[in-house]
């Protein structure tokens, strides 16, 4: 158990300190905001981790197109059904 969290640590530290941009494609934000302009409500689900996202939304500016958000760290794994 202290391995497997050890594991854990190192691995968040690891995506926390790493800096390198992840573009979106392209048309995204027209995309985004027709389906916005719809009445659409968007919300991300993602395996990457809290920090990862966040970067990702700030990086991006696509926050502000996104209702609700959930990462790795909000929720267990699959196959677990909770």
């Amino acid at each position: 158990a202290a391995q497997h969290q050890a594991l854990i640590k190192g691995y968040k530290h690891q995506y926390s300190v790493d800096t390198t941009p992840t573009p979106v494609f392209d048309n995204v934000v027209s995309v985004l905001g027709a389906l916005k302009e719809q009445g659409i409500v968007l919300a991300v689900a993602t395996g990457k981790g809290r920090d990862g996202l966040e970067r990702l939304l700030d990086q991006s500016q696509l926050r502000h197109f996104f209702s609700a958000t959930r990462t790795s760290d909000d929720a267990l794994s699959k196959p677990s059904p909770n």
